[in-house]
């Protein structure tokens, strides 16, 4: 349960514990060379931070990726409101 404080602080601010926890998760830089361990860590630091929207994953692997990769899968990007899923980045990642 939350403290008034903390439930004033998040009403006045707009913001949720949910929306702390997404802006604090920095992932590992992106290994190319074996993305699919790169992939199980950002899914481990998914849970971890209780980050459950495809959208917000999305966001955080596209920030994480390396040029090259970013790249490789820029078909997949379409500015900010993209409609991509995390899991259509994630597969196109992995192959």
């Amino acid at each position: 349960m939350q403290s008034n404080e903390s439930h004033l602080n998040t009403e006045a601010t707009g913001t949720t514990n949910h929306d702390v926890s997404a802006i604090s998760l920095r992932l590992p830089a992106y290994w190319e060379r074996k993305s699919s361990i790169w992939c199980t860590q950002a899914e481990s630091q998914f849970v971890l931070s209780g980050m459950r929207t495809e959208q917000c994953k999305y966001h955080i692997v596209v920030s994480a990726l390396s040029p090259a990769a970013a790249e490789e899968v820029s078909d997949l990007f379409s500015g900010l409101h993209s409609t991509t899923s995390y899991s259509t980045l994630k597969a196109a990642l992995l192959e």
